[in-house]
């Protein structure tokens, strides 16, 4: 019911020209096709194929509708193996793929087969895909796998893409691994896509690591933060979509560990308290002390437990430690416009009670 974008009834007719010439070789009654041709509003195509006593080899050297422009090779076996279909094309959106893939046992005239593709550029609902690669199959409980150098989805540019996955149906897509790096993060996701308004809806596991500095303001959420090793993990849902920034609409848990950053406010009060810390006296007399040479306030841990609600980050614990001192609270942050509501306890010089 779809040829490569283009509806078509099942069984109904898809016209063209053939011209074929007979093998004249005893015992072999191979059938060559020297011209497959055909030129309508919907679908254009060209190419040559062959009929063997064992298959029928059809090669579509050029093959465009409004889903579609490239070329297919098809390897379409008399037995039970599955057909063998590999595509190279320049482009293609999702509208060329069946909108669900059935596995069902008791469809016994439904063909197997499998697909193997390099796709030049690939649009996915929101998405824009570039230099793409993908193995999938029909068979029962396969799962697909797909490489590509960039996905774009307007609101986050994900490079070096790696993902397993399968079609359960109705345009969704069952993400087993996914994997790839956002500027100097590295995210690794495992979840179900769903098409919602124009993108994608997403509900599952994201695991974040890299520059946590570089996400906030990558992100346009704050600037206020220079780099820290990061490791974030949330579970729950949101949404890629060109209309917005990928974290408008993030519903869920998020508990988040930040090792040896900064945060650009304080000052000089700060730089004295970290000074006055007995605890690094050594290294301040061996001229050891980086972080009083830096911007802003060094920490050496930064740790929060959260729920989120579109923009709206309610902080159920945060607790930092730095050579200024220590903090640890809770309160309500929102993304937004960068406002923050929270209440913390001090703890400076981090040597009080020697003193």
């Amino acid at each position: 019911s779809n040829v490569l974008g283009t509806p078509k009834a099942v069984g109904g007719k898809l016209g063209g020209q053939v011209a074929a010439t007979g093998d004249e070789r005893p015992g072999l009654g191979n059938i060559r096709i020297t011209k497959l041709a055909g030129d309508s509003a919907q679908i254009r195509f060209s190419g040559t194929g062959l009929l063997t006593q064992d298959a029928l080899r059809l090669d579509f050297t050029r093959l465009k509708s409004k889903a579609f422009d490239g070329a297919v090779n098809i390897t379409a076996p008399f037995g039970p193996a599955p057909w063998q279909i590999s595509v190279h094309a320049r482009y293609m959106s999702r509208a060329a793929l069946p909108k669900m893939l059935t596995h069902e046992a008791s469809r016994l005239q439904a063909k197997n087969w499998a697909l193997t593709a390099r796709i030049d550029r690939f649009d996915w609902e929101a998405a824009t895909i570039r230099d793409a690669r993908l193995s999938l199959a029909s068979a029962d409980h396969s799962i697909g796998v797909f490489d590509a150098a960039s996905l774009d989805t307007g609101g986050v540019r994900i490079a070096h893409v790696h993902a397993a996955f399968t079609l359960p149906g109705a345009g969704a897509i069952d993400l087993r691994q996914c994997a790839g790096q956002v500027g100097e993060d590295h995210v690794e996701l495992a979840a179900r896509l769903t098409p919602h308004d124009g993108g994608m809806r997403w509900q599952g596991f994201a695991f974040v690591t890299g520059d946590f500095g570089y996400l906030l303001d990558h992100a346009g959420i704050s600037k206020r933060f220079l780099h820290g090793d990061m490791h974030m993990l949330f579970a729950g849902r949101g949404l890629f979509s060109k209309k917005q920034p990928w974290w408008r609409g993030l519903d869920g848990r998020l508990r988040l560990r930040v090792d040896n950053g900064r945060i650009l406010e304080g000052g000089t009060l700060n730089k004295l308290l970290a000074a006055m810390n007995l605890a690094d006296l050594p290294k301040l007399l061996l001229g050891l002390r980086g972080d009083l040479a830096g911007p802003g306030m060094m920490y050496s841990r930064l740790q929060m437990e959260a729920t989120m609600h579109n923009q709206e980050v309610q902080v159920h614990k945060i607790a930092m430690r730095s050579p200024a001192m220590d903090l640890a609270g809770n309160g309500r942050l929102t993304l937004d416009n960068d406002q923050v509501d929270v209440i913390l306890t001090a703890r400076p010089f981090q040597n009080l009670d020697a003193i």
